[in-house]
């Protein structure tokens, strides 16, 4: 890794970016002109990946009843520090796999503080290597049984109902013995207020307001239809009548209750009282929770000790030892315009790494070069590793890669427009990201206002139509001489860019073809049209753009020389 880090990490400068550059995007690099002078953005962003090995230790503590099943396993537990020592270790897990599996009972938290130098012990170790599993380590004078404290050894206490309080059974204090209660619906009374006339012991007289006589068609005789609606008088024709109902008082008797005003309580029948829910009528109450034997009346078993009588604590060291893994992007120098998966797509993130850390107890190795220390602290600082104190890191096996990145500006020859790519591992496989298209077209009433006037200027021959016109075709020649013989050199770029100037004046289709004209593999042959110019003036000026051209690199070749003879005669 060093080496190839090393390589990584070596200058670069703007003619190695152009030799990429013709090598993977020759296309492109044909129309870039990029300034030797300019300084390069340089960043070196490096893939690692942190492979450690982390033991972690815990002060537990477990309380339990000393059941039968597990007296014999607790008793190799006991004998205090002057026969075992301030820590020892736990030999067999039967002691705490018995407790989980039989009576669900399992080590807590507890105060490191309580137990002398907890983690100072040495690691278990298996071939030169921290032991995937580690024992636990108790500490004697925390490790002892005793009675227990909560039923004294009597194995039994108080009933736990604060209602029971160890009475076991004891006369209802609802009911005071009777079973029966005061009916709550009617207080005791056997009667409530009728709800249809709300206690008044009359209602309204029915029927709408007034009421009315209507006629018997048959026998011809009047009829009172209906009530008076509290009125008291019913319409018959012109004239109002007493209702004959309510005998004109606007109210009749209630039909519940008979003008009483009270109906009889459901809920009790009638008689004020009801069955006491407490005791269910009997007078007392027996306790659900609790013992009625003469030995434990009134008791319930020990939460504590299970009845047992003793119970029993070990206080000890668990240790954890688990196997992780991280992975970042560390950026050296300048940040670019790129992400992080612009990166690690470079990378080789299957390698194995190399153990550069190793501690087993007091043995410690170290095989760190100038690169993986300085990232092994970065992954230290950030996850809050350790090597001297618990949570203890005891491994680190580290793979890295740096992935150096430029990032240059450069002109498009034919746009003249300025813009930026960066080159992403540029020793290994590089890729060139283009930040922005200068080729790139929009359609704008810019535009748009370009081709109207284009096309009347084309149509009355305006002076400033064959200036234009003169333009593309000086371009055209120009492209069609710097692509003669296959390559473009740099002083060949600025040159033409020179006499090109901007686009700016074209539509986007005429921008297009010469795109297409600069991007073609295979150049089209001219025109008639191609070397028609407004003036022969205008035309020998193009001829000595061409010549400056061909002569930009210091000399004129054959096939420089044969176009350009040609255009001379095309012209003439």
């Amino acid at each position: 890794m060093k080496q190839n880090a090393l390589k990584q990490v070596e200058p670069i400068t703007v003619a190695q970016i152009k030799d990429t550059l013709k090598k993977i995007a020759p296309d492109k690099f044909d129309k870039m002109i990029i300034t030797d002078g300019q300084s390069v953005k340089r960043g070196n962003y490096v893939y690692a990946k942190l492979k450690f090995e982390k033991v972690e230790r815990q002060v537990e503590q477990i309380k339990f009843p000393l059941h039968g099943a597990i007296k014999d396993n607790f008793a190799e537990l006991e004998g205090g520090e002057g026969k075992l020592g301030d820590k020892a270790p736990i030999n067999s897990n039967k002691l705490f796999e018995t407790l989980k599996s039989n009576y669900q009972i399992t080590g807590k938290g507890a105060n490191s503080n309580q137990a002398k130098d907890a983690f100072n012990y040495p690691l278990d170790e298996a071939n030169g290597e921290i032991a995937k599993q580690q024992k636990k380590y108790f500490f004697p004078d925390l490790t002892y049984q005793e009675t227990c404290e909560e039923c004294k050894g009597e194995k039994y206490v108080k009933c736990t109902d604060s209602e029971c309080d160890g009475r076991h059974n004891w006369t209802c204090t609802d009911c005071h013995g009777d079973g029966k209660v005061t009916c709550k619906d009617c207080g005791g009374d056997g009667k409530i207020t009728c709800k249809e006339c709300k206690g008044h012991g009359y209602t309204k007289c029915g029927g709408g307001a007034g009421g009315f006589i209507g006629r018997n068609v048959l026998s011809g005789q009047n009829l009172h239809l209906g009530g008076c609606g509290g009125t008291g008088q019913i319409k018959d024709g012109d004239r109002y009548r007493s209702c004959k109902t309510c005998h004109g008082k606007g109210e009749i008797a209630c039909k519940d209750c008979g003008t009483k005003g009270e109906v009889k309580c459901d809920k009790c029948s009638g008689r004020g009282e009801v069955q006491c829910r407490d005791c269910s009528g009997k007078g007392d109450i027996t306790c659900s929770v609790c013992y009625g034997d003469k030995e434990r009346y009134g008791k319930v078993d020990c939460p504590e000790c299970a009845t047992i009588g003793i119970v029993a604590q070990v206080v000890y060291v668990d240790s954890f030892v688990s196997q992780n893994e991280n992975e970042k992007v560390i950026l050296k120098g300048d940040k670019l315009n790129i992400s992080d998966n612009n990166v690690t797509k470079h990378v080789k993130s299957n390698q194995s790494g190399q153990v550069v850390f190793k501690k087993v107890n007091e043995k410690i190795e170290e095989n760190y070069d100038e690169f993986s220390k300085e990232y092994a602290e970065i992954f230290e600082k950030d996850l809050g590793l350790n090597k001297n104190n618990y949570p203890l890191v005891t491994k680190e096996e580290m793979y890295y890669q740096v992935v150096p990145c430029v990032e240059l500006s450069y002109k498009h020859m034919l746009t003249n427009t300025v813009h930026e790519f960066t080159i992403v591992n540029i020793w290994d496989n590089p890729e060139i990201i283009f930040h922005s298209e200068p080729e790139q077209l929009k359609q704008d009433l810019g535009n748009a206002t370009k081709a109207v006037g284009g096309f009347f200027g084309k149509l009355f021959k305006t002076k400033g139509f064959k200036t234009k016109e003169d333009k593309k075709n000086e371009i055209t020649l120009l492209i069609h001489l710097a692509k003669i013989d296959g390559k473009i050199e740099d002083e060949e770029k600025i040159s033409l860019s020179e006499a090109i100037g901007h686009l700016e004046e074209f539509t986007n289709s005429e921008k297009q073809q010469l795109f297409d004209l600069m991007n073609s593999a295979t150049l089209p042959p001219l025109s008639k049209n191609d070397t028609v110019f407004s003036s022969k003036e205008r035309a020998n000026e193009v001829v000595e753009k061409l010549t400056k051209l061909a002569m930009a690199d210091g000399e004129l070749e054959g096939l420089e020389k044969e176009f350009i003879d040609k255009i001379k005669s095309l012209i003439g």
